[in-house]
């Protein structure tokens, strides 16, 4: 027995390293090698500082290039909209937010109260931390902040506005709540209760935070700034790509789809910078800008 103890002694295993695959380019601009294997995103598209790039280039030149790549904003100037005209109609609206920390979503908020408060009777305000010092900025008189999201609160006076044949008008605000993506209500506030006089507008840091069913109900959309390149194809593959007037905008070297994508997420992020919001009219197919304003009081 000791014998076969000896002749099958644990053997140490042979140490494995984990190889990364890596691809070798040539750099088009100063023919250096570079190895891009940790300069491409999950998609395969080589990208630097969170910038898409549209050429083989190296990180340097490719600074260069994003610094030099000019007319951008003046392929389809966007147009400034007021707060008052996006909620001027007199039938319920349902929009979204979507923009990540710090890209001014609850300024803008603050922004759009009073002109959300001319419209309706009630404004009720959502939100995870009702105790933030920027929410006593809110004073309108129509406005109620609320701790946590409760579908209570919206089915009672969805009940009240039916005994009263639909006389209220409500808008309902959902600040950074993100679990209610399968929430009954909220996909009852994006479609059937419009006709019972309710509106709605979630704001949200990642699309996935929001089900497509309900992304897919609304009449405006505003998108501000996003800090992953990878959040923002998303949106431009959902949003932008098939956007006839900015799609017919892209300059002629800009071919593939790939290069079309990427010219567009140039566009999407120079159109979001300093707290600039992009506002998406689903209904009347334009697009406009608007800048979340710094609250002083």
């Amino acid at each position: 027995m000791s014998e076969l103890n000896d002749e099958i002694k644990l053997i140490e295993p042979k140490e494995i390293k984990a190889t990364i695959p890596t691809t070798t380019k040539i750099c088009t601009k100063c023919k250096k090698r570079m190895i891009t294997g940790e300069n491409f995103d999950k998609s395969g598209n080589h990208s630097v500082a969170g910038m898409p790039l549209y050429v083989s280039k190296c990180r340097e030149c490719n600074k260069e290039h994003i610094k030099r790549e000019s007319g951008i904003k003046a392929s389809y100037p966007l147009k400034s909209i007021k707060f008052d005209e996006i909620f001027k109609k007199d039938e319920p609206i349902v929009t979204s937010m979507i923009s990540s920390s710090k890209g001014g979503k609850t300024t803008l908020l603050y922004n759009l109260i009073d002109s959300i408060a001319k419209f309706n009777d009630v404004v009720l305000f959502f939100t995870t931390n009702s105790k933030a010092k920027i929410y006593r900025h809110f004073d309108n008189k129509k406005l109620i902040i609320i701790q946590d999201f409760d579908p209570r609160i919206i089915y009672a006076l969805h009940h009240l506005n039916q005994q009263c044949n639909n006389k209220f008008k409500f808008f309902v605000l959902l600040d950074d709540i993100i679990d209610v993506k399968y929430s009954a209500v909220i996909s009852q506030l994006y479609s059937t209760y419009r006709n019972a006089g309710f509106s709605c507008l979630h704001s949200i840091q990642y699309m996935k935070y929001m089900n497509c069913n309900s992304r897919a109900q609304c009449h405006a959309i505003f998108f501000g700034r996003m800090n992953s390149v990878h959040e923002v194809r998303k949106i431009v593959e959902e949003y932008f790509y098939g956007f006839t007037k900015l799609m017919e905008s892209i300059p002629e070297k800009y071919k593939s789809k790939t290069d079309k994508l990427d010219y567009l997420c140039m566009y999407y992020m120079k159109n979001t910078e300093n707290y600039n919001f992009i506002v998406l009219d689903v209904l009347n197919d334009e697009l406009y800008k608007i800048r979340s304003e710094v609250i002083i009081k």
